[in-house]
């Protein structure tokens, strides 16, 4: 993931949480090749990290951050837990969106999908 864009992996928190299944979002790995790249600031980077999550998440979750270490770089991995609050919805300039997965996307609830979830 990037942290430039934040609607994308905001978009994963809400997936996951509205989901069945625990589901990780890794920050420092690079997108295509899987090349482990790391974070450069990482104590900035996990703070803002943080910071979206609690702010634009509807009801609040506290998922897991951590910082790991691997072949020598730091690494961002968010570990968020399905809730029993559902929905889940990414906010965002005044709009509230719940997303779930669909195989490897998340994908913006349909009505029916978001009858189920409340």
């Amino acid at each position: 993931m990037n942290f430039d864009e934040p609607k994308k992996y905001l978009k994963a928190v809400s997936s996951f949480a509205n989901g069945y299944d625990i589901g990780y979002i890794i920050f420092g790995i690079e997108d295509g090749t899987k090349k482990i790249v790391g974070v450069k600031d990482i104590k900035k980077s996990y703070e803002e990290v943080s910071n979206r999550i609690k702010t634009r998440i509807d009801p609040s979750i506290i998922p897991t951050v951590d910082i790991v270490g691997v072949e020598g770089k730091k690494l961002i991995v968010v570990k968020v837990i399905p809730g029993q609050h559902t929905p889940y919805y990414y906010v965002n300039k005044g709009t509230r969106t719940a997303y779930i997965r669909k195989g490897d996307q998340d994908c913006e609830t349909n009505s029916t999908e978001l009858n189920e979830l409340i």
